[in-house]
């Protein structure tokens, strides 16, 4: 029939680059083609063409922010292979790909910070694509002392099942295996479990759930709490504008908080140095 327009076929195969599971590509797949306008990349036929309007926008996800003791929970729930990757994440604010293809020559522990300048974009056929981070441009991001007191015993561990020195070129976080993590079997095999059974009014059934991108929120959160200086949060988190700290967490729940024995922050923009002068603890 000429009024039966076919629905053009969805770009699976790019989504499959970020190493997504099939049944995830399967739901997307139904999504992208229902919000899709029947007939919108259909040759001309001279006949009246049906449209189907597009799906509204959901309102906006409130984030969520985990308090201190919220962190330290979830930490010591988990594999015990991935507790200081949970703490870096929260206490550093980096992205899942951005840790994932952290290597020990970006990590200065004896000056307390980490340079970010690479991170795994995707997945094709088991390989990690490596690129640039999100905004492109390298950062520095400071660390508190209790997050170089857990890399230094991330190290020496390295080092130990290494038989020798960690390698500046190792991955600073692996797979059981020794291998970069995958994002999603490590998110289904460790990090859900591990929400699931340490703070379970973050876990399914619940209406909100705590996903691996709120540990940044968390950070961010933090940060604000402390009043640092929107310059040196922008810097840190890497956000590409001065105003996306506070569109990330203007709906943060719970409300933000810190560790009493966190230090006061500077109330004005840092020297012009690769990273903030101040740490967060």
């Amino acid at each position: 029939m000429s009024n039966i327009i076919a629905i053009v076929a969805c770009p699976m195969i790019r989504w499959t680059t970020f190493g997504l599971a099939p049944d995830a590509i399967s739901t997307l797949a139904h999504v992208w083609r229902l919000s899709r306008p029947i007939g919108a990349s259909a040759p001309a036929s001279g006949s009246a063409v049906r449209r189907r309007s597009f799906i509204p926008s959901a309102e906006p996800r409130k984030m969520l922010c985990l308090t201190p003791a919220e962190v330290a929970t979830l930490a010591e729930a988990i594999n015990p292979e991935y507790r200081t990757l949970i703490y870096v994440a929260a206490y550093t604010g980096l992205r899942a790909g951005d840790l994932h293809e952290l290597r020990w020559r970006d990590v200065d522990l004896l000056r307390g910070g980490i340079n970010v300048s690479r991170a795994i974009k995707g997945w094709r056929q088991g390989t990690p694509i490596i690129g640039k981070t999100k905004t492109e441009k390298p950062r520095g991001v400071d660390l508190a002392p209790h997050v170089i007191a857990l890399l230094l015993a991330e190290r020496q561990r390295a080092s130990f099942l290494s038989g020798g020195n960690a390698r500046p070129d190792a991955l600073v976080f692996t797979n059981s295996n020794g291998t970069a993590i995958h994002q999603v079997a490590w998110l289904r095999n460790h990090y859900k479990p591990a929400v699931q059974a340490s703070l379970p009014r973050y876990a399914p059934p619940a209406a909100q759930t705590l996903r691996f991108h709120d540990l940044r929120h968390t950070y961010v959160s933090m940060l604000i709490a402390q009043n640092v200086h929107p310059k040196a949060i922008q810097e840190q988190a890497g956000h590409a504008s001065i105003t996306t700290r506070w569109t990330a967490t203007a709906t943060c729940s719970p409300a933000p908080q810190i560790s009493s024995r966190t230090p006061s922050p500077p109330r004005t923009p840092p020297a012009s140095t690769p990273r903030p002068s101040r740490r967060l603890s």
